[in-house]
Order: structure tokens, then sequence, then C-alpha cells
């Protein structure tokens, strides 16, 4: 099943600075993941990091 039609899912969808996203497509190339992998991992360790209120 293709995760956008897993109802585990959802879709995350914002606008960044041109050069941000060409900055985080080549990481995800160079890391051989795909951009949907690498937001997961991007905001999982960005929550990780930041203490909760």
């Amino acid at each position: 099943m293709a995760k956008k039609d897993d109802p585990n899912y959802k879709k995350l969808c914002g606008l960044i600075p041109k050069q941000l996203f060409n900055d985080f497509k080549k990481w995800c190339v160079d890391n051989e993941l795909d951009l949907s992998e690498g937001v997961e991992q991007a905001v999982t360790a960005l929550l990780e990091t930041k203490p909760t209120n």
C-alpha cells in the first residue's frame, strides 16, 4: 500500500525558501531517501531535540 493510501500517514504541505529546498533535496539524494522519508526523519529529529511543554 502506498503511503498516500495508508490511514497511518497524513499529508504535510508548506512553503520554504528555494535554496533550503534545494539543499534538502540534495541531502535526500546523498542519503538515498525520497523527499517524504527525508521530511519524516527531519521532523522526528526536530521533535526529539525540543523539550515538550
